[in-house]
């Protein structure tokens, strides 16, 4: 049996060059993460990967009581997401198989973290991270949560086997950042205690920040509580991502495209053979008589 109120924790976080504008909000919020991850009933013990073009296996079972972990971020170059989940999904597995069964933990979450798309991986696809996440969760119940700014992290984790209730999405500002992090820091406590619903109707619109006046509206109208903000537009992309707040809610499905007749490539019409007569044997030449 796995070791009672064990959790192990992965943080694989994004720090490619557009994490510029927020690092050192991201790092701050991160180390309140861990101060108050510490304070919790239970074992626990962090893993960090840091990604940007490359990825950086930085700290493996840490206990946070006792070790300060580099969370500086140090942004640069391009976003290779699946290579940073993929590798740690089959690195983190492989170290949790050579464990004693009653060393291994109770419980483990992966926090993945990110800014933007997927565009630098060179070994790992969406599909081949979003099978192993499939696995981990099905057959060992890992906990999975994706937080995603510039894009709607409740469709990017969809495509990766994350479900809905454990995606946010949030303002790519310090405000969002700040927000975000807070929230996950409460799904996190939540899923060690066995009693977390998914992120939150509140955790969501706090993530999305200020400065949209469409967002700030919207935000307003739940508060008040006259209305249910069921999407939102953020950075010009229209976002799924505050849903209606049910986990067990369904994405919403795309609209029908019109039926359209394939393209038929005509084939070239082929020129008609023009018809030629059979040619006629030629006569045996005679033999020459000779001259008399």
């Amino acid at each position: 049996m796995p070791l009672k109120d064990y959790t192990a924790v992965a943080l694989i976080v994004d720090r490619s060059g557009s994490m510029s504008n927020i690092a050192a909000t991201v790092q701050s919020a991160l180390e309140e993460f861990l101060a108050d991850q510490v304070t919790l009933p239970g074992k626990l013990t962090i893993d960090t990967v840091f990604f940007d073009t490359t990825v950086e296996n930085r700290a493996t079972f840490v206990n946070p009581k006792d070790t300060k972990l580099d969370l500086e971020l140090r942004p640069q170059g391009m976003t290779a997401l699946f290579d940073a989940v993929g590798g740690k999904i089959d690195s983190f597995g492989q170290a949790l198989s050579e464990l004693p069964e009653e060393e291994r933990p109770e419980k483990v979450i992966f926090v993945i973290a990110t800014d933007g798309h997927e565009n630098s991986s060179r070994e790992y696809t969406q599909h081949s991270v979003a099978e192993r996440i499939k696995h981990q969760t099905e057959v060992y119940a890992w906990d999975f949560t994706f937080i995603g700014a510039n894009q709607d992290a409740v469709l990017t984790a969809a495509s990766l086997n994350i479900p809905q209730s454990s995606a946010i999405t949030f303002a790519a500002n310090a405000e969002g950042a700040g927000s975000v992090v807070r929230a996950m820091s409460t799904y996190v406590a939540g899923t060690r205690s066995g009693a977390s619903t998914g992120y939150t109707a509140e955790d969501r619109v706090s993530a999305l920040g200020d400065g949209d006046d469409q967002v700030d509206q919207i935000k307003s109208q739940f508060e008040q509580g006259v209305a249910n903000p069921t999407e939102v537009i953020v950075g010009g992309v229209r976002s799924a991502s505050l849903g209606d707040f049910e986990p067990s809610a369904k994405l919403p499905e795309p609209e029908p495209r019109k039926a359209t007749k394939p393209a038929v490539k005509r084939a070239a019409k082929a020129e008609p053979k023009s018809e030629t007569k059979p040619r006629t044997p030629r006569k045996k030449a005679e033999p020459k008589k000779d001259a008399e």
